[in-house]
Order: C-alpha cells, then structure tokens, then sequence
C-alpha cells in the first residue's frame, strides 16, 4: 500500500466577519465547551499523517488573537501559519495557497465555521482527491427542494434523490486548483466553494459522503447543536 503521508496541506478559512452570527466575540474565536471554536479543526487537521502543514485564514485584526490561541492550545507548532484573509473567499483562500509547503500535492480547504469535522473524514476526501483531482464532502437532502427566483412564489420542486448539499473539507491536486483560478473570471463569477471552481472548468468532482455533525456554524442554534453533540459524547474525531 502507497505511503501518502504528509502528501496535503490544509487551508482553513476563518476570514469571515460573521455579521450573520452576531455578539461581540467573532464566531470563530466563540466558546464551544470551553475552547475557541477555530479551536476543534485546528486539532483534527493535526492528528492525521496525511496532512504536512496547517495554514489559518482569518481576519487581520485576529491575526494576534489567534497566536495566541496556537501557543495556548497547541505549543510551539512549526506546521501551522497565519494569515490575513481577503475582500472575497476566493481572495482569502489563494493568500492561504500561497503559504503552503511546496511539497503538498494536495490542498485541503475547510471551512473554520465547521468544528466537528474528523480525522476519517478528512482522510476520505484527501485519499478520494488522489484519484481523481478533486473530492469534496457532501450530504444527500432528505428535504422536498424548492426553487424561487423571487422568494414569494415557488417556480418548481427540484427532483431531492439528485441533490446533495455541500461540506468542507475539500480536497484538490494543487495545480489544478490553482489552474482553476486563473481560468476563471471572478467579475462574473462569485465561487462559494472551491469545488464551483472546477466545475466551470469541466472537472468531474468526486462526491465523499460526509455527516451530519458536520454542522456549519451560522447562527447560535447552530452552536448549541454543536453544544449538544459534544455533551452527550457523540462526537470524537
């Protein structure tokens, strides 16, 4: 069996200003259960082999506050680096790129809104990409979809076993990510995943089915979900 170990890096954005979440600690620097959010990707992204190196996204005025956070939780870590994000998450996740190791064949994008992610998971995706350029996690909707282009009246029901709603982390060949940028025209285009990127680009992505604890924290419902999960024992990455 192939070693892959340290063949990835990881970016994880957390650049965000998260007016949608309100309060005045930013929700990525939040409590969950007594550590900083940010905190349990961080620690997940660490404990597999596959990945060489950490890179963290986050807005510049964090940028000491999340040193500090590193030394606290995790020590004199020579495999995470810190940088400020971008005007859009295109721009926030290329700075991150460019601080990679040259050595990664893969980059991993997570987002940091995302704390209960695992190590299996991410290992998936990382493994899933090496065939194929490019994986991502995702869900299948148990929810009747519909579609509106105005928000008052429904336009048509979209067909639910054909959708899947979208996770992080994603896992690319590097150079084709980076090809992917320069190809596509950001005036026109505003990319919610990296995985959008390839697709107007024609690569087939390869689906990872991922989980539901794998909640995207937007709101304080979503936090204490997350709360929840964690008290009852239910998560371990």
């Amino acid at each position: 069996m192939q070693d892959y170990r340290n063949i990835a890096s990881a970016v994880i954005v957390a650049a965000g200003s998260g007016k949608r979440f309100g309060g005045s600690v930013s929700k990525q620097f939040v409590d969950l259960c007594g550590k900083p959010l940010l905190y349990y990707s961080i620690s997940c992204f660490l404990k597999t082999h596959l990945i060489e190196q950490v890179v963290l996204v986050v807005p510049e005025d964090s940028i000491e506050h999340t040193t500090q956070l590193i030394d606290s939780n995790f020590g004199n870590y020579g495999n995470i680096k810190i940088t400020d994000g971008g005007e859009e998450r295109q721009d926030s996740v290329l700075k991150g790129i460019e601080l990679i190791s040259p050595e990664s064949r893969i980059v991993v994008i997570h987002d940091g809104a995302r704390p209960l992610i695992t190590v299996d998971l991410v290992n998936d995706v990382i493994l899933a990409s090496i065939d194929t350029g490019a994986a991502i996690l995702a869900m299948p909707t148990c929810n009747t979809v519909k579609q509106s282009r105005t928000g008052i009246f429904i336009d048509k029901t979209l067909p639910r076993d054909k959708l899947w709603l979208a996770q992080t982390p994603q896992a690319f060949n590097i150079e084709l990510l980076k090809s992917s940028y320069n190809k596509v025209d950001f005036e026109k285009t505003t990319a919610t995943d990296e995985s959008m990127l390839l697709e107007e680009m024609g690569v087939k992505v390869k689906i990872v089915k991922g989980s539901e604890f794998n909640i995207k924290v937007t709101s304080k419902n979503d936090l204490f979900l997350c709360e929840s999960i964690l008290e009852r024992g239910l998560y371990n990455n």
